[in-house]
């Protein structure tokens, strides 16, 4: 998604822990599984995918809960001016390499 950040496993692994925590909802993507599919072996094609209306929402709230990538940090290479009003978030990790000492 950003240039190599985007984690689709830890999505997964997050979509998978809700439905765990959350059976009615497993239940309901299950139903829709299997009346999409049913006991079919064919493979899923991305025709299959519109179908899966249910599904996809399951993935939004997981990634809107539960963002990959939630902040995005770049390194200026020259000298930017911002006009008037603008929000400037300032990551101390990336202002002071030694940190991690200061709190210990």
């Amino acid at each position: 998604m950003f240039e190599g950040h985007d984690t689709t496993a830890v999505a997964i692994t997050w979509a998978l822990f809700l439905l765990g925590s959350n059976p009615e909802h497993q239940e309901k993507v299950h139903e829709e599984l299997e009346e999409v599919f049913g006991n079919s072996d064919a493979p899923i094609t991305v025709k299959d995918l519109p179908q899966l209306k249910y599904l996809d929402r399951v993935i939004k709230e997981t990634l809107r809960l539960f963002p990959s990538v939630p902040v995005i940090t770049r390194l200026l290479t020259e000298d930017v001016k911002l006009g008037r009003r603008h929000n400037v978030q300032v990551n101390p990790f990336k202002t002071d390499d030694n940190i991690i000492y200061k709190f210990n």
